[in-house]
Protein backbone atom coordinates (compact mmCIF):
# COMPACT_ATOMS: atom_id res chain seq x y z
CA UNK A 1 0.00 0.00 0.00
CA UNK A 2 1.29 3.45 -0.91
CA UNK A 3 1.28 6.35 1.54
CA UNK A 4 -0.37 9.74 0.98
CA UNK A 5 1.99 11.80 -1.18
CA UNK A 6 4.02 14.55 0.48
CA UNK A 7 4.86 17.12 1.34
CA UNK A 8 3.13 16.99 4.68
CA UNK A 9 2.96 19.82 7.19
CA UNK A 10 2.38 20.01 10.93
CA UNK A 11 0.39 22.87 12.42
CA UNK A 12 0.41 24.43 15.91
CA UNK A 13 -2.08 21.82 17.12
CA UNK A 14 0.32 19.03 16.07
CA UNK A 15 -2.01 17.93 13.26
CA UNK A 16 -0.33 16.58 10.15
CA UNK A 17 -1.92 17.26 6.76
CA UNK A 18 -0.99 16.60 3.16
CA UNK A 19 -0.40 19.36 0.65
CA UNK A 20 -4.03 19.14 -0.49
CA UNK A 21 -5.26 19.45 3.12
CA UNK A 22 -5.97 15.77 3.72
CA UNK A 23 -5.79 14.88 7.42
CA UNK A 24 -2.94 12.46 8.13
CA UNK A 25 -2.67 12.34 11.93
CA UNK A 26 -2.72 14.24 15.19
CA UNK A 27 0.08 13.74 17.69
CA UNK A 28 -0.52 13.65 21.41
CA UNK A 29 -3.43 14.70 23.55
CA UNK A 30 -5.24 17.78 22.16
CA UNK A 31 -5.52 19.18 25.69
CA UNK A 32 -1.72 19.40 25.79
CA UNK A 33 -1.04 20.96 22.38
CA UNK A 34 1.74 23.17 23.71
CA UNK A 35 3.89 20.20 24.74
CA UNK A 36 7.26 20.36 23.06
CA UNK A 37 7.48 16.61 22.48
CA UNK A 38 4.14 16.58 20.64
CA UNK A 39 5.37 19.35 18.35
CA UNK A 40 8.67 17.55 17.73
CA UNK A 41 6.85 14.28 17.02
CA UNK A 42 4.52 16.08 14.61
CA UNK A 43 7.50 17.59 12.75
CA UNK A 44 9.11 14.17 12.45
CA UNK A 45 5.93 12.59 11.10
CA UNK A 46 5.38 15.50 8.69
CA UNK A 47 8.91 15.01 7.34
CA UNK A 48 8.35 11.29 6.67
CA UNK A 49 7.73 11.61 2.89
CA UNK A 50 10.88 13.71 2.41
CA UNK A 51 12.93 11.36 4.60
CA UNK A 52 11.74 8.36 2.59
CA UNK A 53 12.47 10.11 -0.71
CA UNK A 54 15.96 11.09 0.47
CA UNK A 55 16.73 7.52 1.53
CA UNK A 56 15.43 6.14 -1.77
CA UNK A 57 17.57 8.67 -3.68
CA UNK A 58 20.63 7.83 -1.60
CA UNK A 59 20.12 4.12 -2.22
CA UNK A 60 19.84 4.71 -5.97
CA UNK A 61 22.93 6.89 -6.08
CA UNK A 62 24.95 4.46 -4.00
CA UNK A 63 23.81 1.38 -5.91
CA UNK A 64 23.68 2.74 -9.45
CA UNK A 65 25.86 5.81 -9.72
CA UNK A 66 28.71 4.64 -7.54
CA UNK A 67 31.43 7.19 -7.02
CA UNK A 68 31.44 8.39 -10.63
CA UNK A 69 28.99 11.30 -10.35
CA UNK A 70 29.94 13.84 -7.68
CA UNK A 71 27.10 16.18 -8.71
CA UNK A 72 24.55 13.41 -8.09
CA UNK A 73 26.10 12.64 -4.70
CA UNK A 74 25.96 16.33 -3.72
CA UNK A 75 22.34 16.69 -4.88
CA UNK A 76 21.38 13.64 -2.85
CA UNK A 77 23.23 14.96 0.20
CA UNK A 78 21.38 18.27 -0.13
CA UNK A 79 18.05 16.40 -0.26
CA UNK A 80 18.98 14.41 2.83
CA UNK A 81 20.08 17.51 4.78
CA UNK A 82 16.81 19.30 3.94
CA UNK A 83 14.70 16.32 5.05
CA UNK A 84 16.62 16.01 8.31
CA UNK A 85 16.28 19.74 8.97
CA UNK A 86 12.53 19.54 8.47
CA UNK A 87 12.28 16.57 10.84
CA UNK A 88 14.37 18.23 13.52
CA UNK A 89 13.18 21.79 13.46
CA UNK A 90 10.82 22.64 10.65
CA UNK A 91 8.24 25.23 11.57
CA UNK A 92 4.82 24.04 12.61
Amino acid sequence: MKHTPGPWTADAQAEIRSEDGKYIACVGDPSFISRTDDEANARLIAAAPELLAALEAARTVMEVEGENDLDEWLATLTQMVAAIAKAEGGSL
